[in-house]
Formats: structure tokens, sequence, C-alpha cells
């Protein structure tokens, strides 16, 4: 399961697929005070990535991919 939710906490493991984004768009609603974590994250498809812009929820970790974190980074609010 590429997004694993633990409480108010999502962490994306692995390939996080296009499967994944409606998924992580009804949480984002419905989790109070989300927190998604990204230290496992390995790649993500574009439809996550826009729907954690949306979003803005607080993100910790760095993802894997040195290209991912730069753009995590620069896209989207992030707490480290």
């Amino acid at each position: 399961m590429p997004l694993v939710f633990e409480g108010n906490v999502i962490r994306f493991d692995g390939h996080c697929t296009v499967e994944e984004a409606l998924t992580l768009a009804q949480a984002l609603v419905d989790i109070k005070d989300v927190e998604i974590v990204l230290s496992s994250c390995e790649s993500m498809h574009t439809a996550l990535l826009q729907t954690l812009i949306a979003g803005q929820p607080k993100i910790t970790g760095v993802p894997q991919s040195k290209d991912l974190a730069s753009l995590i980074r620069t896209l989207v609010r992030s707490e480290g």
C-alpha cells in the first residue's frame, strides 16, 4: 500500500501512483491536522503532487529521490 495511514499521519511508501490521488484528496479533507511523511517515498505521480499543492498539508521527511525532494521543496510548504 503506497499510502500508509497512522492516525493523522499519512506516510508515502515506495512508488506512489495515480490510483492513490482520490484517497489522498479525501484524506486531506477528512483528517484534522493531517501530516504527510515523505521519507519512504521513492516516486510520486504528478496527480499526488498536485493534490499536495492544493491541500497544503504539513509535510515532513525528504523523499529518497533528490529530484523529487527538490520539487517538493519548491512547490509545497514543507516542514523538513
